[in-house]
């Protein structure tokens, strides 16, 4: 694909392999054979620089960021559409939502004379992305040359720069990156097998925890080069060696006071006995050795823990030579709080599996596949008696209203409107009501009709006359407006979900109703002047109880009464005003 915003092809690098002939220096085990050692000198140099590192999503703007190895760019793709729409997609249809932001060269990159830098671990955080980035010393080929960084960029102007978050120091003793096996310095004969290691570190994985401290992941790139009892990779050798791939995570800490962030400084300690780095406890993995950590992790916010990819998760317990505790992967979950060891589940077992990972990186990126958050949609069915298309303070909701979900011509759910919380009238659908898609529940961004039929109430009627649904959509405020239209016999409102957890409470009926609210007036008038022992007595002869009683034409009402006859007493002479309100909310005045 060519970028949209470049002239220049998105070019992932090649690797050069043989799958057929086991005397190839570029031979790689492939059907049967897989159990078969492999000499691959071209693909040792090339780890960390052909085809993708990291990859994430930015759910606030739909788009896939992915970071090209090869050319050392930061990929966009614009994944708004649908699944179907863009697994079908051809080159001209992805070239104008694909997008390539060189990093080398751009504003604020750090210097690496000593070698090339090289980036691999992304993530997007409150709208800002953050790079990890090694300076890998491949040039001088001396450990102390080696650099790793965080950068930060601007996800909506990539091209604007990056800048430095945080430097992480050699606390493990790092090397240089090997280009060859002479590189390294190992032996290239007589190792009969034996696990070697060249910690080669890649910034592999970043995330972030409850408090906005940093979990930053490292992955040993010989955990790639190499394998499970393969060849030196150098012309010829049939000398076997196994890989240890073990790395480290990190957590980094931000100072707003410094508006910097650290590593097991002060401001970020790290836990009682720990070194400068360590935070999570990977010590001890199943064959006794320290840093565990295979590159990927994995933060569920709330959880209070990471999971982090390792070798040998289960720890050692005097089972050295077990193969249910050595040469294993899996995963580890540490906590976010003081970083002890809270879990373990082991996925590969190496005797029992024909690919044989042993102690190289046998595991990738892990994620969470969790259910979407649930959507809910509704809230109130209202009387409104003034007919101005809103729910005034004084205008009660209706209970008993039967009210209807619809996808298309499916009908998906039904509920009745009830007091919840202490209102009146309330209705929801969600997950926990849908009667005929349990599965699903509420879709996000999927079009409902919600419905109000003719015949609707367990004590009442709303029949949908030209008057009996007030006006929609009035003022400026949806909280308490009306949005129904009728349609037919029905009350309809037309919706059109979110995405998950995008609930919407401002899905209103108002409703006229014909009040059969009435009642007759008795009085005594005081005695003689300056007396205050007048007397109004209201009977109620129809309507629904409970009601409530006024003489100030509906300024003050008493408290809500099943009582049918309300007497006010000890009244001074004066004109008054009744009035009545009911249970529907009708209002019936007299002067």
């Amino acid at each position: 694909v060519e970028p949209s915003n470049t002239t220049t092809l998105i070019d992932l690098g090649t690797i050069f392999r043989n799958t057929t002939n086991m005397a190839d220096d570029n031979y790689i085990p492939n059907g049967t054979n897989l159990a078969q050692p492999g000499r691959d000198l071209d693909a040792f140099a090339k780890v960390g620089k052909v085809a993708f590192g990291d990859i994430d999503i930015d759910d606030a703007t739909n788009r896939l960021f992915a970071i090209n190895l090869n050319q050392r760019t930061i990929i966009t793709v614009d994944i708004s559409g649908t699944t179907t729409a863009l697994n079908n997609a051809s080159a001209a249809t992805l070239k104008p939502l694909t997008k390539s932001y060189n990093i080398i060269g751009a504003a604020g990159i750090p210097a690496c004379s000593t070698g090339e830098l090289r980036p691999w671990g992304l993530k997007i955080y409150k709208g800002r992305g953050y790079l990890g980035v090694v300076c890998d010393a491949s040039n001088t080929q001396v450990a102390s040359d080696f650099k790793a960084y965080i950068l930060s960029f601007d996800i909506n102007n990539i091209g604007g720069g990056f800048t430095t978050e945080l430097t992480i120091n050699n606390y493990t003793n790092y090397k240089a990156w090997a280009n060859t096996w002479a590189n390294t310095g190992l032996p290239t004969s007589g190792n009969g097998g034996n696990a070697l290691s060249w910690r080669q570190m890649v910034l592999s994985d970043i995330d972030f925890d409850e408090d906005g401290n940093m979990i930053i992941a490292s992955l040993n790139r010989f955990g790639m080069q190499m394998g499970y009892f393969n060849y030196i990779p150098v012309a010829g050798n049939t000398d076997l060696v196994q890989a240890k791939a073990y790395s480290d995570i990190f957590k980094a800490c931000y100072d707003y006071t410094t508006q910097s962030w650290s590593i097991g400084t002060a401001s970020c300690p790290t836990p009682a006995g720990g070194s400068t780095s360590e935070f999570y406890n990977q010590d001890q993995a199943g064959d006794g050795t320290d840093e565990s950590g295979n590159g990927a992790i994995a933060k569920l916010m709330g959880s209070q823990q990471v999971v982090n990819i390792v070798s040998d998760p289960y720890p050692a317990i005097g089972f050295l030579n077990d193969p249910q505790y050595y040469s294993t992967g899996g995963l580890n979950w540490y906590s976010t709080f003081d970083g002890s060891k809270k879990a373990t589940a082991r996925l590969f077992n190496t005797p029992n599996t024909v690919e044989r990972f042993g102690k190289a990186i046998g595991l990738g990126d892990i994620e969470f596949n969790l259910m979407p958050q649930q959507l809910e949609i509704g809230n109130r069915v209202f009387t409104d008696s003034d007919n101005d298309g809103l729910q005034d303070a004084s205008e009660a909701g209706i209970n008993g209203v039967v009210v209807e979900l619809w996808q298309g011509a499916t009908q998906v759910a039904t509920t009745t409107t009830a007091t919840i919380n202490g209102q009146m009238g309330e209705y929801y659908f969600n997950n926990t009501n849908v009667t005929m898609n349990l599965a699903t529940g509420i879709l996000p961004n999927t079009t409902y009709e919600i419905r109000i039929p003719n015949a609707s109430g367990a004590s009442k009627q709303i029949a949908l006359g030209a008057n009996s649904l007030t006006l929609g959509n009035q003022g400026v405020n949806d909280l308490i407006d009306s949005d129904g239209i009728t349609s037919g016999t029905s009350a309809v409102i037309t919706y059109t979900t979110g995405s998950a957890g995008q609930n919407n409470h401002t899905l209103d009926f108002g409703f006229r109703i014909a009040c059969n609210l009435a009642f007759t007036l008795a009085q005594t008038n005081v005695t003689c002047n300056s007396a205050a022992n007048g007397t109004i007595t209201i009977t109620t002869t129809s309507g629904s109880a409970p009601y409530e009683y006024s003489i100030d034409d509906g300024a003050t009402y008493s408290t809500p009464t099943s009582s049918t006859t309300r007497l006010f007493n000890n009244l001074a002479p004066n004109t008054y005003k009744p009035a009545v309100k009911d249970a529907d909310g009708c209002v019936k005045k007299c002067n």
